[in-house]
């Protein structure tokens, strides 16, 4: 790692509540360096302990979020974590960007001189340093997962109804107390308001990582199990039925055996495997803007799929080849994004001979080759496909294509919001009498079909007025939702 090595100026600041403006002038420069890696650390090397103890050192990270910046050559700042090191009489502070840097740009890390120790002294001078990233992606290097996931999204707890359990407990616990159901509708009806409460906490954990929404298995997990349980005491209430559904969102084929449990404690291999992919992911698709993607307890024995409509790429959470997986998934994305022709593609394979044969067909083989021809990382991949992987010019080539095929406008999925949240369930309580409802990149009107049978035409951007409680059927451009207004929360037939 390079380091920046500063003096610090003995001088005891008594002025306070002032502050400065400094010029990019004013900035000492300590020069400029090429050829960095999007990963890179840096580390500022103070000649002097900035700390003591652990109070001190907390003082002086927070001290670090003031007066230390990255920025990018538009002026935007560049968010970073900080960490330090004691070496002897020195205090090294490192320096990382929370995300990769993009390729080929050039950025201006500055160090004000605001900047104090523990005897608050300041340093002598503000200084800066600029630096340009690599263009080639094999810099990144090999993979490695070394990025935690935040501890929220560990939590593998459901607490609504059955408090205190395990999800994969809590399910089993739900399913059974739904079959034999002993209790009356009306706590029926108050455990889906508490529920869909719960459900709306678990969405806060849901990780927004350069636009996509990833899910990691235990995020997954109780969001299906929550959706489901709701179902299910909607089919007791209003459909006379105590039949719980199934996943929602699952694969072909029966469920692999895998399967988060007391002794795995629900952590599953492929949750810090899609983090850190996710995390280090160099390219830019306006595609990725509202994805999602998923570690997914229930599939089957295949490793992943991909759906164009929602965006979504599921993994299997026992996945422990996901970064491959992935780059698969997302060449299927690319493929429904951009619709690439055969024609052309078949003239820079130099192969034509596909058919409906999964191993050999076009939609397959395509991604495959996307995820051989992306793959980031120094790790060597290879193409399972009949047409087997592109040789280095026809990666360049493809690569190209890719290029001219991003040039090409795409339509955005719509996006449904009921005062300004995505039903994320099917089912949707509420107990106050208006309704606010926006459809994003769709400007057509659809039917809400009420209680009594009735249909009203709703426009996107309308305030929906329920005219007596009961359950509502918004049949949307992504799907029919139920609406059940309830305006005491207590249910009647």
């Amino acid at each position: 790692m390079k380091k920046i090595v500063m003096n610090l100026l003995m001088l005891v600041i008594v002025t306070f509540g002032m502050t400065s403006t400094v010029n990019a002038d004013d900035y000492v420069d300590i020069g400029h360096e090429d050829g960095v890696p999007v990963d890179k650390t840096w580390t500022v090397a103070f000649k002097t302990p900035m700390y003591e103890n652990d109070y001190e050192e907390y003082i002086f990270l927070e001290r670090v979020k003031e007066t230390v910046s990255i920025e990018d050559e538009e002026g935007a700042t560049y968010a970073f974590t900080a960490e330090t090191e004691q070496k002897g009489e020195r205090t090294l502070l490192h320096i990382k960007g929370k995300e990769l840097y993009k390729y080929e740009e050039t950025y201006t890390l500055y160090v004000e001189a605001a900047l104090k120790d523990y005897n608050d002294v300041n340093l002598k001078n503000p200084v800066k340093k600029t630096f340009t990233t690599v263009d080639d992606l094999s810099m990144l290097g090999a993979f490695s997962p070394d990025q935690e996931l935040p501890e929220e999204t560990l939590n593998t707890e459901i607490s609504s109804v059955h408090s205190g359990m395990d999800y994969w407990n809590w399910l089993k616990e739900d399913e059974s107390y739904i079959e034999n159901k002993s209790v009356t509708n009306q706590v029926l009806f108050k455990e889906m308001y508490a529920l869909q409460e719960e459900y709306e906490q678990v969405m806060d954990e849901v990780l927004n990582i350069k636009g996509m929404q990833y899910y990691p298995s235990a995020v997954y997990a109780k969001r299906d199990i929550l959706s489901r349980a709701i179902e299910a005491r909607y089919n007791t209430l209003y459909e006379g039925e105590s039949e719980y559904p199934d996943e929602y969102l699952r694969s072909m084929g029966e469920r692999i055996s895998y399967w988060p449990n007391d002794e795995n404690e629900g952590k599953l291999p492929a949750d810090k495997l899609i983090y850190n992919t996710l995390l280090d992911l160099p390219y830019e698709y306006d595609f990725l803007d509202g994805m999602e993607v998923i570690s997914n307890i229930h599939t089957s024995g295949e490793a992943g799929f991909a759906l164009s409509f929602p965006s979504l790429i599921s993994i299997s959470a026992s996945d422990e080849r996901a970064p491959e997986t992935f780059y698969h998934e997302l060449g299927h994305i690319f493929d429904y994004t951009y619709d690439p022709q055969q024609e052309t593609y078949e003239m820079i394979r130099g192969y034509d001979d596909y058919d409906e044969y999964y191993g050999n067909s076009f939609v397959e083989s395509f991604a495959e080759d996307f995820k051989v021809t992306m793959f980031p990382y120094s790790d060597v991949v290879t193409s399972s496909k009949v047409s087997g992987s592109p040789t280095e010019s026809q990666q360049e080539a493809l690569r190209n294509y890719y290029d001219e095929l991003k040039q090409n406008s795409f339509t955005m999925d719509p996006v449904v919001t009921f005062d300004g949240m995505e039903p994320y369930s099917r089912i949707w309580i509420t107990d106050d009498e208006t309704l606010d409802i926006e459809v994003e990149n769709y400007d057509y009107s659809f039917m809400i079909e009420t209680p009594g049978g009735q249909d009203d035409q709703v426009m996107p951007g309308d305030t929906y007025r329920f005219t007596e409680e009961g359950a509502y059927i918004a049949n949307t451009v992504t799907g029919a939702y139920t609406i059940i207004y309830d305006s005491d929360r207590t249910w009647g037939e």
